[in-house]
């Protein structure tokens, strides 16, 4: 049996599309797991003080990464912030860096 005309090159530009879409070099990041420490990491707070992961060690840290230009980012913001409220007392602490110059 003759397979059709068409099926060589559709087979050809799927393997093409997945060769050029595959996760590959840098924009492929493994995440520590649990035991490991987050990679490091320095900002400048409110008050113009740079921090940094150093600062926090030994903490968890919940880390989130907003910008002011995206309504769900800052919908979220009132929630961390109620949330670094409820359990800051047992050590947790949340930081927001904003991603834009506005933030």
């Amino acid at each position: 049996m003759k397979a059709p005309r068409w099926l060589v090159p559709f087979a050809l530009a799927a393997l093409l599309g997945w060769w050029i879409s595959r996760p590959t070099g840098p924009s492929f990041v493994r995440l520590p797991g649990a035991g490991h420490p987050a990679p490091a990491w320095r900002m400048t707070n409110l008050s113009g003080t740079v921090m940094s992961s150093s600062d926090l060690a030994g903490r968890i840290v919940v880390l989130n990464f907003w910008a002011t230009w995206c309504p769900p980012c800052r919908r979220e913001l009132p929630e961390l912030e109620a949330f670094h409220g409820q359990h800051g007392h047992q050590g947790i602490v949340v930081v927001g860096g904003a991603t834009d110059q506005e933030g």
